[in-house]
């Protein structure tokens, strides 16, 4: 048996998910908080016990990684962790915005709060930093999701935004490198989607 195994960790709704053959065969949810740089492991050690599955990851095929945009630490822990992986295994780990883990039709545009720098929005697979000043820019005819529509009702006045559950399947589908070799290269550039670079 292999499998795939998604990593997001941008977010206060982290998660793991399993995949074989295109199917989702198991989610584990964990807190994206201080925390998580010291749980992490352990996390991903009782959701692979919980599957039956072996702590050598013999089993594993590819990774996804979730690089953002979102906690600058949160980020870059569940990365590390993804990429020591690919390393390891010698196994391709692909990279995708986790902006897309919201959406549930390729006509959907996700969004994030980004706090005090505004609210981000993933835009025919480009991601984009609304500030404050321009958020009237965003289309209302849209179809807005996010995984936490509260905060970002509360900041958009007029515009409907659906809250999903994650889906990991539209992310993969959505990535682009999802049938891509192993390359040491390609793993080692995996980089986060920063705010530095979205302006």
């Amino acid at each position: 048996m292999t499998l795939s195994l998604l990593i997001d960790t941008s977010t206060e709704k982290a998660l793991f998910a399993l995949m074989e053959n295109g199917s989702l065969k198991a989610t584990y949810h964990l807190q994206g908080d201080a925390s998580l740089s010291s749980t992490i492991e352990l996390s991903l050690l009782d959701f692979i016990k919980q599957q039956g599955l072996d702590r050598v990851f013999s089993w594993l095929e590819r990774i996804y990684i979730g690089l953002g945009p979102g906690s600058f630490t949160g980020t870059r822990v569940g990365m590390i962790l993804g990429k020591t992986l690919s390393f390891a295994r010698n196994i391709p780990a692909v990279g995708f915005s986790s902006l897309e883990l919201a959406m549930q039709d390729p006509k959907d545009i996700p969004l994030l709060d980004a706090k005090s720098s505004g609210i981000y929005a993933l835009e025919k697979g480009v991601v984009t930093l609304y500030t404050p000043e321009n958020f009237s820019q965003l289309d209302k005819k849209k179809r807005f999701v996010s995984l936490n529509a509260a905060p970002l009702k509360a900041r958009l006045a007029g515009v409907e935004i659906q809250e999903n559950p994650a889906h990991p399947l539209s992310a993969l589908q959505n990535s682009k490198l999802s049938k891509e070799p192993y390359s040491f290269a390609k793993t080692a550039l995996l980089a986060p989607i920063y705010l530095d670079a979205l302006k």
